[in-house]
C-alpha cells in the first residue's frame, strides 16, 4: 500500500517536471522567435537577414523542436536559466528594498528624530520608570489593571509616534485569535484554502 502511493507520488512528480519543461520550451522557444523576428522586422530597413536576426531565430526555432522530439534535454537548460532569473529577481528585489528605505524609511526616521531630540534619552527612560510606579502595580489583574496596560501601550507608540504601526498590530492580533478559534472547529480544513 505505502509502496503504491510512494509511486503515485513519483508519478505525478514526474508529469509536473514534465509540464514545466514544455511549458518552458514552448514559451522561452516562442518568445525567443518573436523577439528576433520583430527586431529584424523593425530594425531592418531594406529587409536584410543578418546573421544576428537569423542565428536567434534558429535558437528559438531548435528549442521548440528539442521540445517537441526530446524534452529532457531542456531539463538542464530550464534548471539554469531558472537560477539566474533567480538571482536577478533576488537582486532586484534587495535593491528596490534598499531604494525604498534611503527615499522613504530613512528620512522619515531622521525628521521624527529631529523633532523628538528635545528630551534627553535618559530622561525619557526615567520618565517611564516614574510613570510605572505611580501605577502602584502590585501584581493584582483586574480590568482597571488590563485596561492600563493596553492604555500605556497605546500611549507608548502615540509618543513614539509609531501610531501608524497600531491598525496594522490590531490587524495581525484579530487574525491570530480568529485563526486560534478556527483550529479547533469544522472550519479548520476550509482554512488551508486561503493559502
Amino acid at each position: 500500500m505505502i509502496d503504491g502511493y510512494i509511486k503515485e507520488v513519483n508519478k505525478r512528480k514526474s508529469r509536473q517536471e514534465k509540464k514545466e519543461i514544455y511549458i518552458f520550451g514552448y514559451g522561452f522557444g516562442t518568445i525567443t522567435v518573436l523577439v528576433f523576428m520583430a527586431k529584424y522586422l523593425l530594425n531592418n530597413k531594406n529587409l536584410s537577414w543578418d546573421k544576428y536576426y537569423i542565428g536567434g531565430i534558429v535558437v528559438g526555432v531548435i528549442i521548440l523542436l528539442c521540445t517537441i522530439v526530446y524534452p529532457e534535454s531542456l531539463k538542464r537548460v530550464k534548471n539554469i536559466v531558472g537560477k539566474i532569473i533567480n538571482g536577478v529577481v533576488y537582486i532586484v528585489y534587495v535593491t528596490l528594498l534598499v531604494v525604498i528605505y534611503c527615499l522613504c524609511i530613512f528620512p522619515i526616521g531622521v525628521i521624527m528624530q529631529m523633532r523628538n531630540n528635545k528630551k534627553n534619552k535618559y530622561e525619557q527612560i526615567n520618565s517611564t520608570f516614574v510613570e510605572k510606579e505611580k501605577s502602584g502595580n502590585k501584581g493584582v489583574k483586574t480590568n482597571k489593571n488590563r485596561i492600563y496596560q493596553i492604555s500605556s501601550i497605546i500611549q507608548y507608540f502615540m509618543r513614539k509616534e509609531y501610531i501608524i504601526i497600531l491598525p496594522t498590530l490590531v490587524l495581525i492580533i484579530i487574525i491570530g485569535i480568529v485563526f486560534a478559534f478556527l483550529q479547533s472547529s469544522i472550519v479548520a480544513p476550509f482554512i488551508y484554502t486561503l493559502f
